[in-house]
């Protein structure tokens, strides 16, 4: 499979177009991910070709759900971030939280900490948990390709899923503000740095749980 081993050394040396990206969109998903994915995948296939067939739908996914971050982020984040925001503040409110709210020129919330330090976080785009989306859902694709469940259930725990992590991500922009009020810059600063991935990782793994129990096998071709 000489081709497949071309395609291979590609892959291998395809992440040197990134480098030039990599200082203009240090903050971007895909320009981190993919040149560790496309070496991966480009050794494995230089290596043994044979795992072409193996690897290439569950590539796929990853390459489709990694590319669609920004630009989804771009065009959805906004109205995803603001309803996030409303969410958070109405849980802050229901726990008797004082703070001001500017939704210009972003999502500002100002509040005190009991120390008596003023504090203040910006709520963006990059808030919107369109980054946690995408990986639940490629974790759905793959779990979907993988163990040969049936469309309804995957469309069922992919949307309740998507809904889930909009209002959890509300949740820890409360919590991050709850950190601020009860131990200042310091514990907000510590708190937001860990949240994200305590609250998103345990969600994904119970979402893995509740997908392997309900979803049901694909009926077999014949």
């Amino acid at each position: 499979m000489p081709l497949v081993r071309l395609a291979g050394l590609l892959l291998s040396l395809s992440p040197l177009i990134f480098l030039p990206l990599l200082e203009s969109y240090e903050n971007s998903i895909s320009v981190a991910v993919l040149p560790v994915f496309l070496v991966f995948w480009g050794i494995s296939l230089l290596v043994n070709p044979s795992t072409l067939r193996m690897t290439l739908p569950y590539s796929a996914v990853l390459l489709a759900a990694t590319l669609l971050v920004d630009p989804v982020t771009a065009l959805f984040g906004g109205p995803l971030v603001g309803v996030a925001s409303l969410f958070s503040r109405l849980i802050l409110s229901a726990t008797g939280v004082h703070y001001s709210y500017s939704p210009l020129p972003g999502q500002e919330l100002q509040f005190s900490s009991r120390l008596g330090q003023g504090l203040s976080i910006d709520i963006t785009p990059y808030c919107s948990s369109i980054s946690s989306i995408s990986v639940f859902l490629l974790l759905v694709a793959l779990m979907h390709i993988d163990m040969g469940k049936d469309w309804s259930s995957t469309t069922k725990i992919a949307v309740l899923g998507t809904v889930a992590l909009v209002l959890l991500n509300a949740l820890r922009i409360a919590a991050i503000v709850w950190s601020g009020v009860i131990g200042g810059a310091e514990l907000l600063t510590s708190l937001h740095e860990i949240i994200g991935y305590v609250l998103f990782f345990g969600f994904y793994g119970v979402a893995a749980f509740a997908y392997i129990r309900i979803g049901r096998p694909r009926n077999p071709l014949v």
